[in-house]
């Protein structure tokens, strides 16, 4: 029987978000609601806390999400899905959203539009998909949780 190198384990663990990204229906749905579930359930609120776990985590994204496009011979293979918590944690942050119980009816709105920006690959998105390596599957979902900040945050501006 092969053995599983240590290097590949913890590579598929945080490229998938502790295998979020391998259940079969909509893995990037998935894994971003992980990831707000996360956001929400982290101690310790503040910007300055949050700021470099979320800079930490995207370093992480750009180096595991490259060696998974290498494993896999894929470009943004499905199962990789820290790309859309990075995303949905820099969405959050923007939005100013850090207690859940404060704030259901932005964060809802700000889901879906991250779901939707994040699918549609709206220019200049979908360029920024073509870069090669973790730096264009990372960056396309910054991009998206950027489009969606934008708007969440007139809407509620103005409600």
């Amino acid at each position: 029987m092969p053995t599983v190198k240590p290097v590949k384990i913890i590579t598929k663990a945080f490229s998938s978000f502790l295998w979020v990204g391998y259940v079969p229906v909509a893995p990037g749905t998935v894994g971003s609601l992980a990831g707000a579930v996360v956001w929400f359930v982290m101690p310790y609120k503040t910007i300055r806390v949050r700021l470099p776990v979320v800079l930490l985590f995207f370093l992480i994204g750009l180096v595991v999400a490259a060696l998974e496009e290498k494993e896999t011979n894929k470009k943004d293979p499905r199962n990789v899905v820290i790309d859309e918590v990075v995303g949905m944690w820099i969405l959050f942050m923007l939005i100013g959203c850090m207690y859940f119980k404060d704030s259901i009816p932005k964060t809802a709105t700000a889901f879906v539009l991250f779901r939707v920006f994040d699918v549609a690959k709206i220019p200049p998105m979908r360029v920024i998909e073509k870069i090669h390596g973790g730096l264009g599957v990372m960056l396309d979902d910054v991009v998206a949780a950027i489009y969606s900040a934008i708007i969440v945050n007139l809407v509620f501006f103005f409600l």
